[in-house]
């Protein structure tokens, strides 16, 4: 009987999971049809081309396209949405080669790869997340809708958000239960994903009391970001590569945030959706419990300050950062600092 039961739980984890999977990779699919290959279809009739294959576009997009910015090694700042990715070269060139090779092989491997492998990102931070805290049907709902809300929305930007949802993720996993040198190894790959990452390393504090650990992954961290970049120094001192209380083309920041600029609806829109409701969930959440961590509620404000004044305020896909910590608050047993 107890061998009955085994394989009935191992049986009802798996199809649950497969489930999951199959949802997780439906969502995205849908949002790189709608998005992506409409906007493809959308240039190449406008253009005049015949005979064109929208996947095959979109594999050579993201493995020929801009390759060369991998090679010439240099500060540029163009007051573009795209400078502060010169910090963030490690995974798309990584990415890129990957796909090259794909795409070597048939044009349009790269195209159901990106689908899969970010996909099982997404999917693989659920599964995180479900052994880092106790896991109810509320927790999983929540991240499936949470999901299904952000792709539901145009994305300019989602790759270093997917990355960095599972790295975030993934902190938690190895704070909570003190695997240090995993937790210093995630920290320096978040940073080199996206700088952002460099958050990650209080995500110890959260669970363990340990300054000295903190600042020694803060120091580990921050020497290899800058080894690296090396050759980029100038960037990472130019306040303006980040953004700061400034509009970059093509961006909403602090300086344009009016209702002349954006229009009414559009401003109600983007407060509802970029801010009242990922932040919302988390504060509703976090004060409803009666145990509260501090140290995890600076952690959001931080998130909130910066999403402020450094991501641009129609940016969705960097909410996907928010997700961990909800799961976080929405665990049944909730974590004294």
């Amino acid at each position: 009987m107890p061998k009955l039961n085994f394989y009935s739980s191992f049986f009802k984890f798996f199809f649950q999971n497969i489930l999951y999977f199959l949802l997780i990779l439906l969502i995205f699919t849908n949002y790189i049809q709608k998005d992506h290959l409409n906007e493809i279809k959308l240039k190449s009739e406008n253009q005049s081309i015949s005979n064109y294959n929208t996947k095959i576009i979109f594999s050579q997009k993201i493995s020929i396209t801009n390759l060369e910015e991998f090679t010439k090694v240099r500060c540029r700042i163009n007051n573009d949405m795209h400078d502060r990715h010169q910090l963030r070269w490690i995974f798309p060139f990584i990415f890129k080669n990957i796909n090259l090779l794909l795409y070597s092989l048939n044009q349009i491997i790269p195209y159901y790869f990106h689908i899969f492998l970010f996909s099982f990102l997404i999917f693989f931070s659920y599964l995180v997340l479900n052994k880092t805290f106790k896991s109810n049907y509320l927790n999983s709902l929540t991240f499936l809708l949470f999901i299904s809300f952000i792709f539901s929305n145009y994305l300019g930007e989602y790759e270093f958000s997917i990355r960095e949802l599972l790295l975030i993720s993934l902190a938690l996993y190895s704070s909570k239960f003190k695997k240090y040198y995993l937790f210093i190894s995630i920290c320096v790959l978040a940073v080199w994903n996206r700088e952002s990452g460099f958050l990650c390393c209080t995500i110890w504090l959260i669970f363990n009391k340990d300054l000295k650990k903190f600042f020694i992954c803060s120091i580990i961290t921050l020497s290899l970001f800058l080894i690296a970049n090396k050759d980029l120094i100038d960037c990472i001192f130019n306040y303006k590569i980040y953004a700061i209380l400034t509009s970059p083309d093509g961006q909403i920041n602090l300086d344009t945030f009016e209702l002349s600029y954006i229009g009414l609806i559009s401003y109600i829109k983007l407060i509802v959706l970029n801010f009242l409701i990922p932040f919302g969930l988390f504060f509703y959440f976090y004060f409803l419990n009666k145990v509260q961590n501090k140290l995890l509620l600076i952690n959001i404000i931080i998130y909130l300050i910066i999403f402020l004044i450094a991501v641009p305020a129609h940016h969705i896909a960097v909410r996907l950062l928010l997700l961990p910590f909800i799961y976080l608050v929405l665990s049944k047993k909730p974590l004294k600092n």
